[in-house]
């Protein structure tokens, strides 16, 4: 049997490999990896997509930033996972703390990219 949590994280999973978020995510991942160790050299059209991608997130932190301090709470976030119809507290609490390098219980723009 499905738990809330299962449907929650299926919800955002969706969102992130078949919504909006998805082209963004494809474009940071496939470029950090060809800046990895070893890569070769990233020329100045993916350098362009790059930026481009890295405008496209910070916008996109301003927009759940909902009280414009520079910082994402955790109620912040969980207000924009429950306007996806993806509230779970276990879910919040995991994501949240898996990119709060930091542990200072806030996310920055830089944690966030």
């Amino acid at each position: 049997a499905s738990t809330r949590r299962d449907k929650d994280k299926k919800k955002i999973d969706d969102f992130i490999t078949a919504g909006p978020g998805f082209e963004l995510m494809n474009k940071m991942i496939t470029l950090a990896m060809k800046r990895g160790a070893g890569g070769s050299a990233i020329s100045k059209e993916e350098m362009t997509q790059m930026t481009q991608v890295q405008k496209d997130v910070r916008q996109l932190f301003r927009k759940i930033d909902i009280n414009g301090d520079g910082m994402i709470t955790r109620d912040e976030l969980g207000s924009v996972m429950k306007q996806l119809g993806a509230f779970d507290q276990d879910t919040l609490d995991e994501m949240f703390d898996q990119v709060d390098h930091n542990q200072d219980g806030k996310l920055s723009v830089d944690e966030f990219l």
